[in-house]
C-alpha cells in the first residue's frame, strides 16, 4: 500500500470541513488560507475562551484574505461563537481578536503586536517569507504552488495557547 503524500493528507483534512460550502468557488490560494485559517480554531486552544459570544478575525493590511473569511463567517461558527471579520487599518482595532492576521506588507508589526496583545491570547498568522522569525506563531508558505504553512511553537506557548499535535505533524516546519 502507497503512503499518503503529506500534502494530500494535508488538504483533506484542511479542506473537507468546507467543501460543500465552497463548492462554488475556486480553489485560490486565498481561498485556501481562508479555509486553513478557519480550521485552525479546531487545534488550537486558547487558555481562557472569552466570555462574550464572539470570535473574533483581525485582517491586518490590505489582503483578499478578506472576502473569502467573510464568506466562512456567515456559515460557520467557532465554539458556538459567531465569527466577526475585522478589517483592521490600526493597532486599536486588533485589540480583543482571537486571531490577527498580518498582510505581507505589514509584517514589520508582528513583533509590536506580541507585545501589546499578550494578555489577549491572540493567535498571530502571517504569510511572508520570514514569518515566523518576525515573530508569527502560523506562517502560510507556498511551496511550488502549494500552499502549506510553518509553526512557531515557542510562540503559541508564550501567549497562553496550546497547539494539537495533530497540527504539528501536517506543519511543513516546526520551531
Amino acid at each position: 500500500m502507497r503512503a499518503v503524500p503529506k500534502f494530500s493528507l494535508l488538504l483533506f483534512l484542511f479542506c473537507g470541513l468546507l467543501s460543500n460550502s465552497l463548492n462554488a468557488q475556486e480553489a485560490t490560494p486565498e481561498n485556501l488560507m481562508a479555509t486553513f485559517i478557519y480550521n485552525f480554531t479546531n487545534y488550537i486552544e486558547w487558555e481562557k475562551p472569552g466570555p462574550d459570544s464572539i470570535f473574533r478575525i483581525a485582517i491586518f493590511g490590505k489582503d483578499k484574505l478578506s472576502k473569502p473569511l467573510h464568506y466562512i463567517a456567515s456559515i460557520k461558527k467557532v465554539d458556538q461563537k459567531t465569527i466577526q471579520v475585522i478589517e483592521a487599518e490600526n493597532q486599536s482595532e486588533l485589540d480583543q481578536s482571537d486571531i490577527i492576521y498580518v498582510s505581507g506588507d505589514h509584517t514589520e508589526m508582528i513583533a509590536l503586536f506580541n507585545q501589546q496583545f499578550p494578555e489577549h491570547k491572540s493567535l498571530i498568522i502571517s504569510a511572508s517569507d520570514d514569518g515566523l522569525e518576525k515573530g508569527a506563531m502560523i506562517n502560510f508558505i507556498n511551496q511550488k504552488g502549494k500552499i502549506g504553512f510553518e509553526i512557531n511553537q515557542t510562540a503559541i506557548k508564550n501567549h497562553g495557547l496550546k497547539v494539537s499535535s495533530r497540527l504539528l505533524k501536517i506543519a511543513v516546519k516546526v520551531i
